[in-house]
């Protein structure tokens, strides 16, 4: 996203691919529909500022003659009005004072007042209704294991690339469960301190010093000592040095019955968020990776015989709860259960949300809720299907 946004944001060349891809929707849609009409995307976006419909209900946005707000799901709603309000009349119309040249800039062919209003009060009961939308979204939760005999699809990273040797070591009172190799120039600092040989160690720890002090790059610095290493005057050149690290979430992988390596689980799968018989809502978070092992079983209902489930999330589920403004439905944007917290945000929103509030003029903000807070705020976990009709359950 911040690549996205350095080049410019929605490129010109994205903006063709839409075109292309609408022009072969009108294609397809003409051979099971007799009258077929393609409104140009140039045509849309000028009656949206001349009817002025470039803002949103909830939006901090007044001045009608700016672009369209991509960061709000409900502009395709808009699109789609427009689209309804678009007649053969009109589009002949255009066309007719625009000569039929498409690369006109039409904006500047049509005073604001030159075209009557689609019905009376228009724009007030559109944005009166754009209140009440619900954005569907389709949640990625991947099949079980067995849902179907000849099909399986994950839901993400079962685990991270890297391949990690199991020990049990110990470096100035901190301890480790797991080894693995790195290119010695492409070392931090800090990883340095972790390096599992004491004597390399050192010399790195040395090599470090001396470039802060002369003012050489950290892996200039390292590549040259790993080039120049010497061992009792033999020259001995060094690539990839060993590191330790601590990870308590890991799997571990045997083949056969000497060799073992051990896995960093990948995302979580999902949340189950349980209740305890003195009512207190805990959660329990299940990696991708135990997700997708046969015969995996969380370990909260034998922790806690008396409790019972109150939901099991996903990234993309959407919950409705009251935090203080009325109950909203926001979508689930983060799983967080070493933080016992969901991080959401309103169901319409859009692209990057700006979790730092850098942006006074952007409403959408992160909203994260612990597992107490989404208890206060008696959340429960909601369905919307693909035309927004929401179903509301008790757990899932």
């Amino acid at each position: 996203m911040a690549r996205f946004e350095a080049e410019g944001g929605y490129l010109a060349r994205h903006l063709t691919d839409t075109q292309h891809m609408s022009r072969l929707a009108g294609d397809y849609l003409k051979l099971v529909c007799e009258r077929v009409y393609v409104s140009p995307g140039k045509l849309t976006a000028m009656l949206r500022a001349k009817w002025r419909l470039n803002t949103l209900p909830g939006h901090n946005y007044t001045d009608v003659n700016q672009p369209k707000n991509r960061k709000d799901h409900r502009h395709h709603a808009v699109d789609a009005f427009v689209l309804a309000c678009t007649d053969r009349g009109l589009l002949n119309r255009i066309s007719r004072e625009a000569g039929r040249a498409e690369d006109l800039q039409l904006d500047r062919l049509f005073p604001p007042d030159s075209f009557p209003e689609p019905f009376p009060g228009f724009r007030e009961e559109l944005m009166r209704h754009l209140e009440t939308v619900v954005v569907s979204h389709k949640s990625d939760h991947g099949l079980p294991v067995g849902a179907q005999d000849d099909v399986h699809v994950t839901s993400g990273q079962l685990h991270e690339g890297t391949a990690y040797g199991l020990v049990d070591e110990e470096i100035d009172g901190k301890r480790y469960n797991l080894v693995y190799r790195k290119p010695i120039d492409t070392l931090t600092k800090g990883e340095i301190d972790r390096v599992r040989d004491a004597d390399l160690r050192e010399a790195l720890r040395e090599v470090a010093y001396a470039a802060k002090r002369d003012d050489v790059k950290l892996p200039k610095a390292l590549a040259e000592f790993g080039r120049t290493r010497r061992v009792g005057g033999e020259l001995r050149p060094i690539h990839r040095v060993r590191l330790l690290k601590t990870k308590q979430s890991v799997r571990v992988v045997e083949h056969g019955a000497s060799y073992a390596k051990a896995y960093v689980s990948g995302g979580n799968h999902r949340v189950e968020i349980y209740e305890l018989a003195g009512g207190e809502w805990l959660g329990e978070g299940v990696s991708v990776y135990d997700a997708n092992r046969p015969g995996y079983r969380p370990g909260w209902p034998g922790d806690h015989p008396g409790a019972r489930l109150v939901m099991r999330v996903h990234n993309g589920d959407l919950i409705e709860a009251d935090f203080g403004e009325g109950r909203q439905i926001m979508r689930i944007y983060g799983l967080e259960p070493i933080a016992r917290r969901l991080r959401l945000a309103p169901h319409e929103a859009a692209g990057r949300i700006d979790e730092r509030h850098e942006d006074p003029d952007d409403p959408l903000r992160w909203t994260f809720a612990t597992y107490a807070r989404l208890k206060k705020a008696g959340a429960r976990k909601v369905y919307v299907d693909p035309i927004g009709r929401v179903f509301r359950t008790g757990r899932s």
